[in-house]
Order: structure tokens, then sequence, then C-alpha cells
């Protein structure tokens, strides 16, 4: 089990530090509570220091660790240099673990030597993975990186990765970058190896949010527990070292700066110095498989950086132009999939809904399966459908997009979750449909028992209270007034506040039967609250803002027709 640092700083630590300033300034006297006074302005100074750490240790970081000795009753001289020699011993790590029988410049002695690495365990979506590492400087020439895992096979030497993607039935080249899961391997091939020697000497140099703490592992075994975030490459890790071996046993990496959320990777077994064959770093794919030059992702991802300023500073024909470039040169690349789509999406916003779906069924059609990237697209395209009424179409879009995003996509995120909420509101529009098709034939018995239902079906919601709307109207038609103002007054009673058009409506609606019963203050009431709904952006001649004011018009009117003559 973990616990938490010891709180006691042991004696061998304030004797260095004593001996240290003693050096520096010997004709100081220290007080006879010295000892005590300084141990726990130490422990309040890291605490502070482990709270606004962020990044290696400077003057100013120095001279903020000596404001908060400066309190304790001793000598200023003694006083700042004890400061200034904390803030360094802290920033570098020299205090961590003195404690105890580790410290971090011990685990990078522990690793300058090691031979092989073989690791294995999770990621986010609960599958496995595999990985062999053999860091250059041990006979080979370059570093050799193999990682395995059902979505990728990746293997790398030096800067340059091949990648297999399995379920895609792809392959490619990469040199200096490149997708998917490799990532943050090939971030990690940088360091030589993950867990190696040249990490934990960047670590102690660039580390954030230092936090450490000891106890047993799963195993039983000794261990310090090291948690950090890691700023020139955005992630974040924490270690379990093994005290007694000083090297990592686990390991977890976050692809963010706060170990947020589900690790990017998490280690659970660490083994070194292992014979690993020769053709663990040859890449074997199956016949047919396509691979691409990982140079030739450079010049697409100019062209895409290009395409998305334009897209960003509105000039959507311009980018348009570069998009298509992009899809024309690079048809086989996952970005031609993304290219494509955004040529609908650029369509959109110019008002071309033809267009708009033109393009994106081109990239559903070309690029069906594209675990990453279809899904997106899948979701964009039952938009198009949905913007047409093409409910059957866009129903199918969006079971497409929800089928793909397992694996590849948060549950609480684009576009899975809005897939998932779009899907409900679809069919609440094909059912509307259906129901408003009834009063088109004047079936209004019917019509008002199917919108009763859906209202039931949807409750709490502006399709429900659009539904106790078209109920009002179907007595209207069928002449029974008392039923047309019961449910109106129902929907406005259930209409929800962020429904504002629907309210709008409902007020409109009242305020016409409130007139036609000659109610004209309740009339002019639920007209005046029509009118204050308009948002800024709503146009004034929009129903029902226009024949609210009209009917607030001709309300004024006819009271001012009836007023007696004035007779001078």
């Amino acid at each position: 089990m973990m616990f938490s640092r010891q709180r006691h700083i042991p004696p061998h630590s304030i004797n260095a530090l004593e001996e240290q300033l003693r050096r520096l300034m010997p004709h100081e006297a220290v007080s006879p509570r010295h000892r005590e006074q300084l141990e726990q302005r130490i422990l309040r100074a890291r605490a502070a220091h482990m709270r606004n750490a962020r990044g290696r240790a400077s003057w100013k970081r120095a001279l903020g660790a000596a404001r908060e000795l400066g309190r304790a009753p001793v000598a200023a001289g003694v006083l700042l240099a004890a400061g200034l020699t904390l803030a360094l011993l802290l920033g570098r790590g020299a205090l961590d673990g003195a404690d105890t029988a580790w410290a971090l410049e011990q685990s990078i002695a522990a690793l300058e030597g090691v031979r092989t690495v073989y690791m294995s365990g999770t990621q986010p979506n609960g599958e496995t993975f595999e990985c062999w590492i053999r860091p250059k400087g041990r006979g080979d020439e370059l570093d050799c990186l193999r990682f395995a895992s059902p979505d990728v096979v990746a293997v790398a030497r030096g800067d340059t990765v091949q990648a297999y993607f399995p379920r895609s039935a792809t392959g490619e080249i990469l040199g200096g970058m490149f997708e998917h899961a490799v990532h943050a391997w090939y971030l990690a091939l940088q360091l030589r190896p993950w867990v190696g020697d040249t990490l934990l000497a960047q670590l102690q140099a660039q580390a954030t949010d230092w936090q450490q703490s000891y106890g047993r592992d799963e195993q039983g075994r000794n261990c310090a527990f090291v948690q950090c975030g890691f700023p020139p490459l955005g992630i974040s890790f924490w270690f379990a070292f093994d005290t007694e071996t000083k090297r990592v046993v686990s390991a977890r990496q976050w692809m963010n700066l706060g170990c947020e959320g589900k690790p990017a990777f998490e280690v659970t077994v660490v083994t070194y110095d292992e014979e690993i064959p020769e053709e663990r770093f040859e890449l074997q794919t199956p016949a047919g498989t396509r691979v691409f030059d990982g140079r030739i992702l450079a010049a697409q991802q100019l062209l895409l950086g290009k395409a998305e300023l334009l897209y960003q500073l509105h000039k959507y024909r311009e980018a348009i132009e570069v998009y298509l470039e992009i899809y024309e040169q690079y048809p086989n690349w996952n970005y031609a999939s993304h290219a494509l789509m955004m040529v609908g999406i650029c369509y959109d916003w110019l008002g071309d809904q033809d267009q708009r779906l033109k393009y994106l069924e081109q990239a559903a059609h070309e690029y069906p399966d594209l675990r990453g990237w279809s899904e997106a697209t899948w979701f964009y395209l039952a938009g198009a459908y949905s913007a047409r009424r093409d409910w059957e179409r866009a129903l199918a879009a969006l079971h497409k997009c929800v089928e793909l995003c397992p694996g590849v996509r948060d549950p609480q995120g684009f576009p899975w979750k809005d897939a998932r909420e779009m899907i409900r509101w679809v069919e609440q529009q094909m059912m509307m449909d259906e129901v408003e098709s009834l009063g088109h034939e004047h079936r209004y018995a019917e019509a008002i028992e199917a919108y009763l239902k859906a209202h039931e079906h949807y409750p709490d919601s502006c399709d429900a209270a659009y539904c106790l709307v078209k109920v009002a109207m179907c007595y209207k038609r069928m002449g029974d007034r008392d039923q047309t103002l019961l449910y109106l007054e129902q929907a406005n009673r259930e209409c929800p506040e962020t429904c504002v058009w629907h309210q709008a409506t409902v007020h409109y609606l009242l305020g016409e039967e409130y007139a036609s019963r000659n109610n004209r203050e309740q009339a002019l009431q639920a007209l005046e609250n029509c009118l204050k709904l308009r948002p800024a952006d709503a146009h004034a001649e929009e129903f029902p803002w226009k024949e609210a004011r009209e009917a607030v018009s001709r309300i004024e009117e006819g009271r001012r027709m009836e007023s007696p003559c004035q007779i001078p």
C-alpha cells in the first residue's frame, strides 16, 4: 500500500545542510532551536515549491524560498544562503528520497547500462500492448523499437518508423513525424528509451509538479512513486522505482501535463537486458498492404495548415481550392478523407447545399471505414441529409458514425456523443413528420392522438411543447375553442425556457386566441411576451415576431376605433 513521504527530515540531511551553511557563513552563530526551526521551514518551503514548480530552479524561486526561511530567527546572511541552497537542491531533486534508499540520480545511473527493455500493459480502450526497445550505443548505430497492439504494429530505427494498421490494412513509412497511437512512441524514442537514463535526466531538469511518495507496489516491492509533468512534450508520467534495483518497474503516461483522465499507456510489466531477436525489429506485412513515404506527410501538413488557416479566416472558396489540392495529390492518404469532408463543410458555410452534400457523400463513399477519420464525415453527412429532411439516410449515417467510434473516439466527446443525441432528434423528427401528415390529410382526431403520444414520448423538450401546440391547432380546425385554449395554456406552462422560438410561438398563438375572444388585455400581454423573446440575431420580419407586431397594431387600432369621439 502506498503512503505519503515522511514529514520528518532525517538528521543526516539537516547535518549536511548545517555544515554547508557554516562553511558559507562561519562567523554567524546558530541558535539552540535552529535545527527544529530550520526543519519546519524546509518542510513549508518544500511544500510551496511543489505547488508552484514550473520547470527548472530559478533565481526567483530561490529568493522565494529565502523569503520563506526568513521568518526563522536566524541571521540574514545564513538565511539567504540557506534559501538559495535549498531552492537549488529542490530544483535538482537532491533531497528527493534522501530519507530513503532511493534518489533519482541512482535510477539514472542504474539505467545507463541497460541493453534492452521489454514492456507490456494496457491502453485506454482496455486493449493490451507490448514494446521492445534496444537503445543505440549497445552495438547498434540506431535506436530500435517495436510496438504492437491490435490497432497498430510499429517498428522504429532511428527517426524512421514503419507502421502497419491491421484494422485498416494500410502501412506507412514515416520519417520524422507520424500519426495515430505511434506518435507517443516516436516522442518516447527521442528520449532513448522511454524508461531509460536519458528520459530520467530530462525529467530531473524540466519536470513540473513533482510529487513523490513511498510504499509497496502490488508485487510487494518497496518502491518510490513519482508523478510529474513534462512540458517539452506536453505529457505527464507516473513511475514506480524499485528501491533495491533503482529501476522502473511500472509506469503510466498521459498526453496532458496533469495526469488527468485515463493514461495513454499503463505499463504493468518491465524486464531488462533480455535478448531480443533481430527479426523483432523487422516489420512483416500482408501482401497488398499499401506503404507510403512519410516524407510526403510533411508536404501534406503544409498544405493542410494553409487550408485550415483560410478556413479560420472564413475564406471558404480559397480553402476549398487547397483542400481539393490535398485530395487530388494524396488520394491514398488519410488527409484526403479529411480534405473532402472540409470541402463539404465549406460549401455549407457558403450556403450551397447541393455541393455540401456532393462532397460529404464522396468522402463517406471513398473512405467509409477509416477509423479515427470517417466518424466525423458520417456525422456531417447526417447533418446534410437532415437539412433536406431525408431522415432515413440521416439515421443510417449516424448509426455508421456510432459503429466506427469505439476504440478511437471518446464516448463523451465529438462525434460519438453528438451522434447519439442527434439519433434521438432525428427519430423525433421522423415521428413528427408522420403525425404532420395526418393533419395535412384533415384526419384531426387521429393527429391529436398521435401528437399526445409523441408528447409523452419526449417530455420536457421543445418538441413536447410543439406537440401541444399542434394539438391546439387541430382542435381549432375542428371548431373546439375551449380545447384550443386549454392546450395552448398547457404548452405555455410546459415549454422549457431554452426553447425560445417555441415559447414565442406559444405566446403569439395565445395572443391571437385571446383577441378572438375579445379579451384585449390578455391578448396584448401575451403578444408583448412574444416580442420580448426575440433574440438579438433574429430578424424582425421572422415568424412569429412580425405577426405579433401586426396583431398588436390591429388590437390597438380596434381600441381606438371604439373610443367615443371628442367634440370640442
